[in-house]
């Protein structure tokens, strides 16, 4: 019986049995990712010319409008981020 509620729950599942996010609920338009489908950058890569860009500096201050944003550095874009890597709106890879 047990062994049968472990199948049913690992239907759905990449090889390795992990969602790198989950439907609905995490990522807009309830896409999936499978961690064995994610490639990490090989190096951090800045695109603008200084941290945060206009595009996280628009969004901090659309964000200021409903909390304090004095310790935000810049808005992070999840979506894109990966492993040890962190994208902020602007595209910078940063490592995290």
């Amino acid at each position: 019986m047990l062994r049968n509620a472990l199948s049913k729950a690992s239907l759905g599942r990449s090889v390795s049995g992990r969602l790198a996010s989950t439907t609905g609920r995490h990522t807009p338009g309830g896409t999936r990712r499978l961690v064995s489908q994610l490639v990490e950058p090989k190096q951090p890569e800045v695109v603008t010319d200084e941290i945060p860009g206009p595009q996280s500096k628009a969004a901090l201050s659309r964000l200021g409008m409903l909390q304090d944003t004095r310790a935000v550095v810049f808005a992070g874009d999840y979506q894109k981020s990966v492993g040890n890597y962190i994208v902020d709106a602007d595209g910078n890879y940063l490592l995290d």
